[in-house]
């Protein structure tokens, strides 16, 4: 039951993070042309799933050293 309930929380975590990408990429992209707002998610994405495999990288290295 447990199991359940962190499912149901992590989809709507990630619903969540997808909508808020989605309403800040609608916003930056106002007034300019309509291929820029469609990559606009994907670079916001390409961002943070960057910046997340740095820190991780990092914070394994450190935990890995004696």
């Amino acid at each position: 039951m447990l199991w359940v309930a962190v499912g149901w929380l992590y989809a709507a975590s990630v619903a969540l993070y997808a909508a808020v990408i989605l309403a800040g990429s609608a916003w930056l992209s106002r007034g300019l042309p309509a291929r820029v707002g469609v990559r606009r998610p994907a670079v916001f994405v390409g961002i943070h799933l960057g910046f997340a495999w740095g820190f991780l990288r990092e914070v394994a290295r450190r935990l890995s050293r004696p």
